[in-house]
């Protein structure tokens, strides 16, 4: 009877070991950053990654990162060969130089390829992930701001944002014709805005928590351009499918600025 009881405790540690392992929902990040030292993305590569990984930690979701320089092209097949589970998450996030595509979003090229926010918004829609985020923190010049060390990640609402929400975001540092803004030593101020605005929401702030915040971000990233005497960029979303879809921005359309005519999609 000893054994039996042994052997069945065991099992049962077993099958919950292994059952909590299958049920965990991954985090796939691709985190792409340029390596130009006068602007922000070298912070916003730390800023990024270590936030990555305390969202696993306190969600509970396993983590899939990959990091890349702008420059490595490698990072062109980690996005094609992304293979999500449908409760997954996939987060394509970059920061650097980069270009309006003519379509409303920006584009960052390598020489050889253009990288349309759009293209992979579009490409993403054909995998199976439960949620689609894809962020271009683009043209970064001076300044500073940090999250308020005494607040923390909350559980309760990255289990909303991350765990339970279904769809696809795209977001820009900045609206159509406007540069975005940063820092060496800071960031990117989309970057540092939108980590500060994770820090901030809540389930207390109601049920479209990725409406919360962007508009936060969006506002915070106005606020710090102004301290800084810089024109604002006014960071612009779109949320598809997700809760508070209707209420995003809808970019207008304008003539891609001159880049390598040469560059290809590679999305299209």
């Amino acid at each position: 009877m000893y054994n039996l009881k042994t052997l069945f405790f065991v099992l049962c540690t077993f099958l919950l070991a292994f059952g909590s392992t299958v049920d965990a929902a991954t985090l796939h990040a691709i985190i792409i950053t340029d390596t130009d030292p006068r602007i922000g993305s070298t912070k916003d590569k730390v800023l990024i990654d270590d936030l990555v990984t305390q969202i696993g930690r306190i969600a509970n979701m396993t983590v899939n990162k990959q990091v890349f320089d702008k420059a490595n092209n490698e990072y062109l097949s980690a996005i094609q060969e992304l293979n999500p589970g449908e409760d997954d998450v996939v987060w394509i996030y970059y920061s650097g130089h980069g270009r309006n595509s003519g379509d409303g979003w920006p584009q960052f090229t390598n020489g050889e390829y253009k990288y349309k926010l759009t293209s992979i918004r579009n490409m993403l829609s054909s995998k199976d992930a439960r949620l689609n985020l894809v962020m271009y923190d683009c043209c970064n010049h001076g300044a500073t701001m940090t999250a308020d060390p005494g607040i923390r990640l909350t559980p309760a609402a990255l289990d909303i944002l991350f765990r339970s929400s279904r769809g696809t975001i795209v977001a820009s540092g900045s609206s159509p014709g406007k540069y975005g803004h940063g820092s060496p030593q800071i960031g990117g101020f989309f970057t540092v805005s939108f980590i500060k605005a994770l820090y901030e929401v809540s389930p207390a702030d109601g049920n479209d928590l990725w409406k919360v915040v962007f508009e936060k971000a969006k506002t915070s990233t106005n606020a710090m351009c102004r301290r800084m005497s810089k024109p604002e960029q006014t960071p612009i979303y779109s949320l598809d499918g997700i809760a508070g879809d209707g209420s995003c921005d809808v970019p207008v359309q304008i003539a891609p600025e001159k880049e390598n005519p040469n560059a290809v999609d590679p999305f299209q």
